[in-house]
């Protein structure tokens, strides 16, 4: 069932307003307190994905309907729920909760989620023409010794491959990064493995892959010259982008990393802190070695208000960016915009 959005667009020009930035427009695209699709309104807005047609889907909660969350599709204004808590798992049980959503160009939606009263209490799954299929599952065989325990962020490329961070039980490394293409399970990246600039890493985050098998990803490393980064594996080379300590745009330097997608032109949109900077935090894309920044802490958001906290980033391959963000002082606390 197709719903109409009910909320408030805004758009605003930019130029000018943000150190390094060059002309963009930043809209609203869901807002919370929004309805949703089959009754209550969305009261925290998570995970989102955008593709090259538009879409985004994303995951949200749910107030006052019977299921408390679901993955959701917004297109040309119109919010569709692809899957809602509750509903029944391939092999047994129901799904709990949602994280870490994907989306590609024909439509098919990458996700990690629980579930409840199943073999496995996590897993990989994907919709595919509203048909759900289980892709990894917790408990299932890790490249290189142990097993999956869980699931933490992943990404679908236009040609059916899915990057994705798990953490490992039993095996050498407690956690990685894997790459699943042609039903083939690899590990690109493990803890403990080197880091470019010296050091090891110690810990994965959100990862995103391009149709040309580049991976992006925020990682913190141990022992080395920064503690965290935004890293780069192309045909098997790791490279910084950009590490802790690195100058922010405008002033101040990058302390934390939490988002980072990376599109087929090489470009990495990502969610940074900023440590003694006139802003603590923005949404920032990385375009042919220039760092420019796309919204600020503090900066006016769509729909009244300025932005409080950014959440994730989703960059398509022509440029638009879709993020959540926190809410200050306007009509809802929290949205997702879209950047382009």
């Amino acid at each position: 069932m197709r719903w109409s959005l009910i909320a408030v667009f805004g758009s605003f020009a930019l130029a000018g307003l943000l150190p390094c930035a060059s002309a963009l427009t930043i809209s609203g695209s869901v807002f919370q307190g929004s309805p949703a699709p089959g009754g209550g309104t969305f009261s925290t807005l998570e995970s989102a994905s955008l593709n090259d047609n538009g879409a985004i889907a994303f995951v949200a909660d749910v107030s006052g309907a019977t299921a408390s969350q679901g993955v959701f599709l917004v297109y040309k204004g119109a919010v569709t729920s692809a899957l809602l808590q509750g509903s029944a798992v391939p092999g047994g049980g129901t799904f709990s909760a949602f994280d870490s959503v994907s989306l590609n160009d024909g439509g098919v939606v990458a996700f990690v989620a629980d579930v409840s009263g199943g073999a496995s209490g996590q897993g990989l799954f994907l919709i595919n023409k509203s048909t759900v299929t289980a892709v990894v599952l917790q408990g299932s065989p890790a490249p290189g010794g142990g097993t999956f325990s869980t699931f933490e962020s992943a990404s679908l490329n236009n040609n059916g491959a899915i990057a994705f961070v798990a953490d490992i039980s039993g095996g050498t490394a407690s956690q990685g990064i894997f790459l699943i293409n042609k039903g083939a399970v690899t590990a690109v990246a493990l803890q403990g493995s080197l880091a470019p600039g010296g050091g090891t890493f110690s810990a994965f985050d959100s990862v995103s892959l391009n149709d040309s098998a580049v991976i992006a990803f925020v990682a913190d490393v141990s022992g080395g010259t920064a503690s965290q980064g935004i890293f780069l594996i192309n045909k098997g080379t790791v490279t910084a982008a950009v590490l802790q300590g690195s100058p922010a745009p405008g002033s101040g330097t990058f302390s934390t990393f939490e988002s980072a997608s990376v599109n087929n032109n090489g470009a990495i949109a990502f969610v940074a802190d900023i440590g003694g900077g006139t802003a603590s935090q923005g949404l920032f894309l990385i375009n042919k070695g220039k760092v420019n920044a796309v919204a600020l802490q503090g900066s006016p958001a769509p729909g009244g208000g300025t932005f409080a906290a950014f959440e994730s980033a989703s960059l398509s391959n022509n440029g638009g960016i879709a993020f959540v963000a926190d809410v200050s002082g306007g009509t809802a606390n929290q949205g997702i915009f879209f950047s382009s």
